[in-house]
């Protein structure tokens, strides 16, 4: 068991020296780096929320982003621009006709 013992306590030696050269923080600086982080994120879901609560419109934009990312990717959605150029074209025959007309 002293075999034991010993090879346990140069085990955690080793162990010991190699966490700490693996990592550049030292013990006592990355607790204090860990809570700042913490905080941090904290505070930024904190104003989040609060802008989102605060504003039914940022809401309304985020929802309707995100609809229409999904509607975009997952259905065959007509190009706008097109569809609007052919309305035009379309309208402007129209009244040509209704000119020759009258």
């Amino acid at each position: 068991t002293e075999e034991r013992g010993a090879r346990g306590g140069e085990r955690e030696r080793e162990r010991r020296r190699d966490v700490s050269q693996r990592s550049p923080l030292s013990f006592p600086v990355a607790v204090p780096l860990q809570l700042l982080m913490a905080f941090i994120r904290g505070a930024l879901g904190a104003f989040v929320g609060q802008f989102f609560a605060a504003s039914v419109h940022a809401r309304a934009f985020v929802v309707g982003v995100v609809l229409g990312v999904y509607v975009g990717q997952n259905y065959d959605v007509p190009n706008v621009k097109e569809e609007s150029k052919r309305l035009v074209n379309l309208l402007i025959e129209k009244e040509k006709d209704y000119r020759k007309r009258n």
